[in-house]
């Protein structure tokens, strides 16, 4: 896999078959970079890298299959709902208390527990 999504994967604790059925993708797409036509994987990266710092190494891997959310995590990645992993990520981590900002698939930014939010500099 490439560098991208492996380091997804493994921030999700994902088998390599289980992300190559996540984003529809073959082993030589995966392989070769070959997935620009799903951005979530970029977008995907760049937020559980974030949550990944903030609350550290393996705690997202453990959150993804948790059965404390219906339908889990790991489901909700399973059924292509990615917006919807999205908003369960941003409430684990404002559940959670870890300060963190979120770019999520539409562009929009998100913060939680106290991250600075963008406008807040234009107004002093």
């Amino acid at each position: 896999m490439s560098n991208r999504l492996a380091a997804l994967s493994e921030r999700l604790g994902l088998s390599d078959e289980e992300s190559l059925a996540i984003f529809k993708l073959d082993a030589l797409a995966a392989i070769g970079a070959d997935y620009g036509h799903r951005p979530e994987i970029d977008i995907l990266d760049g937020m559980t890298a974030d949550a990944t710092e903030r609350a550290g190494a393996g705690a997202l891997a453990s959150w993804v299959r948790s059965t404390v959310e219906a339908p889990t995590p790991l489901e909700l990645l399973e059924r292509g709902e990615f917006a919807a992993f999205e908003d369960a990520l941003e409430r684990w981590l404002r559940d959670s208390g870890l300060p963190t900002r979120l770019v999520r698939l539409d562009g929009t930014v998100a913060t939680t527990a106290g991250w600075p939010r963008d406008d807040d500099s234009a107004a002093t």
